[in-house]
């Protein structure tokens, strides 16, 4: 009878013991399930920036950012790179895809960056002497520094002060190359255009007045076009 008794004390300890170690177990670690990214994904300038934001939903439906912790990676640095922060700079234009890796999962987002040429003319007419001329100087301006442009044409009227024209010319591709070396400008620079005028007959430029057109396609094979009318005369005599 005692051993009996002694038995079922035993049994009944280890039964206790097994339930206490049952509810002392430390429950399984959540894991990441899926990856959200957010933030701006077009950039319009060279160097711009976006700051890119990670989210991952964990298996106990909880979420947390990820934005610093996560792995980024960019498939095309030509055209953004991305830092350990998310965020992405550009570089060129094109598409990258943006990966950000955590707990095994990823998730991707495609960066554009699409960059456009700035053009800009400035015209300075004058009237010269010996004999009677009149003349332009054009500075021609690629402003953004994001990407080149190429110089299609570029229109020149002088009227006189009767509002006679008196010179009407539209340089082509190959002539505006001529005349400022070549007419596919770079990212910011800058060349002039010079032209001279003889009236016909010997007729006066004094006080005359000069429009001025002209069309660029940039690098991206965006065209513009820019005018300028009723642009005065410095007398140069």
């Amino acid at each position: 009878m005692r051993m009996t008794t002694a038995l079922v004390g035993a049994m009944a300890m280890a039964v206790g013991l097994a339930a206490c170690s049952e509810k002392s177990a430390t429950p399984p670690s959540p894991t990441a399930q899926s990856i959200t990214i957010a933030g701006t994904l077009s950039l319009a300038n060279k160097n711009d920036t976006t700051q890119l934001t990670a989210t991952v939903t964990m298996s106990d439906g909880s979420t947390k950012s990820i934005t610093t912790t996560g792995t980024w990676t960019s498939s095309n640095s030509a055209v953004a790179t991305i830092n350990s922060s998310g965020v992405a700079t550009a570089v060129s234009n094109g598409t990258t895809v943006v990966t950000i890796a955590y707990e095994g999962k990823t998730q991707t987002a495609t960066i554009t960056v699409a960059m456009k040429a700035t053009p800009s003319m400035t015209p300075f007419f004058m009237r010269l002497c010996n004999p009677k001329r009149a003349g332009m100087d054009l500075t021609i301006s690629e402003k953004s520094g994001n990407i080149g442009m190429t110089v299609t044409s570029v229109t020149i009227i002088m009227v006189d002060i009767n509002g006679v024209t008196r010179f009407s010319k539209t340089y082509s591709a190959l002539e505006v190359s001529a005349l400022i070396g070549n007419n596919h400008l770079n990212a910011g620079e800058t060349r002039v255009m010079s032209i001279t005028a003889t009236y016909p007959g010997g007729a006066e430029t004094e006080d005359s007045k000069a429009s001025v057109t002209m069309t660029v396609t940039d690098d991206a094979g965006n065209s513009t076009t820019l005018s300028q009318a009723n642009i005065s005369q410095h007398d140069r005599c």
